[in-house]
């Protein structure tokens, strides 16, 4: 299947961020999704004040997925006191010839801290949408009196699909639009998506392996406004969008505003959804140190996992305990949207207040350490080991069983998984951490990056 291109993250001009603290060392293009460039006249304490707070408007609203979070006491608080979430700033040149006729020549570049934002949002019980999002597959069809009803694309000179470009940079929602070649061209015809012939689409989309489609028609009256009926797809549902509006940037902005905050419903976690609880997730094709600890780190990073421990290695597979807010299926819904996750069985039942499953061997543990029965011994134990009494369990309608005789073994602390250095070294084939019969957790295949 071909990999769509996420226009988010080329539209998006980055300044350099050099020397971010270590508690917010997020990849790069996790740190855009906390950037905003505020087109200023002047450096002044007031002109930069002002554009401090407008750009953590922008980002409240990109990291929640919804404007409607504006109206909370509490964001408007935030807000007036922006320039406390900032981490960096700097000022940039400003290129666009329009706004420097109206005196903007430069832009007010800040970097908001990723951990308050969410700290932010979440315990003020309001919506936090990770910078894990789906694509989104454009077909649209404009119908224009010089060119009849055409496909819109980044080639195409339209002032709609600039307006959706400038809207997705500012939502935080990656765009990709399909080749247009010739396969594409007899698969699906501009008549099909005029008409919303949505099984047409979907089965053209295929090949993209699209996890979201926006799809439609627009066109522009005669006196100047401009109509659209578009509809989203994804995974059995069905949104849509029509709107009348001015003109062409207008309804590029409400359309991708009604995309986000419809995707933000699905995919946003809210720290109301507490059902706190221990969720298993086991992972194989991890052979190499540079897998297992690039997998820490993606769980780890991931907005509904707070807190991550190894529970066991047997093999080349990981088994993992995450604490979480979240239900089974808003995990399942935004692990699928890395490629670098597939999932190999995601069947489940829950058990409420389970029996904490035992250790292989005669071996128990506090949580901290493993004790052999019998006998005050103590066996190293893996870092963070969590407690195995957990109140919730993930399981299928069939059990396997987890069980060794041999004695959990801590890693090497000579391996760090922040080194590169140890990518490439084998993993050792013994198991850490064991657990005992239960039943199957959640799993999938790390597919490397």
């Amino acid at each position: 299947m071909i990999r769509l291109f996420a226009l988010f993250f080329s539209v998006l001009a980055l300044v350099v961020i050099s020397g971010v603290p270590a508690a917010y060392a997020q990849s790069a293009s996790d740190l855009l999704f906390y950037k905003s460039e505020i087109p200023v006249q002047n450096q002044s304490a007031q002109v930069r004040r002002l554009a401090a707070q407008q750009g953590l408007q922008d980002v409240i609203v990109r990291m929640s997925g919804s404007r409607q979070v504006l109206t909370a006491p509490v964001i408007n608080d935030a807000i007036a006191r922006a320039e406390r979430y900032v981490l960096q700033s700097q000022y940039v040149r400003l290129e666009d010839p329009l706004l420097r006729e109206q005196g903007f020549n430069q832009k007010a570049a800040f970097l908001f801290s990723p951990d308050r934002v969410r700290e932010l949002l979440l315990t003020n019980n309001l919506p936090y949408w990770s910078t894990t999002r789906p694509q989104t597959l454009v077909w649209i069809v404009e119908d224009t009196p010089e060119l009849g009803r055409q496909f819109l694309s980044t080639d195409t000179l339209s002032p709609f699909v600039d307006g959706l470009a400038a809207a997705a940079k500012k939502a935080g929602t990656p765009l990709a639009y399909p080749l247009l070649d010739i396969d594409d061209l007899l698969a699906l015809s501009p008549e099909q998506v005029w008409g919303l012939d949505e099984d047409a689409i979907l089965a053209a989309s295929e090949k993209y392996d699209a996890d979201v489609i926006l799809t439609g028609r627009v066109s522009q009256t005669s006196q100047g406004s401009v109509l659209t009926s578009l509809e989203i797809l994804h995974r059995g549902q069905t949104q849509a969008i029509d709107t009348v509006q001015p003109d062409f940037t207008a309804a590029a902005s409400v359309t991708i505003e009604n995309m986000a905050q419809w995707l933000a419903g699905i995919y946003a976690i809210a720290q109301s959804e507490q059902a706190k609880g221990r969720v298993y997730l086991s992972i194989d094709n991890i052979s190499r140190f540079g897998d297992y600890s690039q997998v820490l780190k993606y769980i780890r990073g991931l907005a509904f996992a707070s807190n991550v421990s190894v529970a066991q290695l047997d093999g080349d597979t990981l088994l993992l305990a995450v604490m979480t807010d979240i239900s089974i299926d808003k995990i399942t819904t935004t692990l699928t949207l890395d490629r670098r996750i597939q999932v190999v069985d995601s069947s489940y039942s829950t058990r409420a207040n389970a029996a904490a499953p035992s250790y292989g061997g005669d071996y128990s543990t506090d949580g901290s350490t493993l004790v052999r029965a019998n006998s005050s011994q103590q066996v190293p134990n893996v870092v963070n080991q969590p407690v195995y009494g957990a109140d919730r369990f993930v399981a299928s309608a069939t059990h396997s069983t987890v069980a060794s005789t041999t004695a959990p073994t801590a890693l090497s602390t000579e391996l760090s998984t922040e080194s590169t250095d140890n990518a490439n070294v084998p993993l050792p084939k013994v198991n850490h951490g064991v657990l005992g019969s239960y039943n199957h957790p959640l799993m999938y295949r790390w597919m490397g990056n």
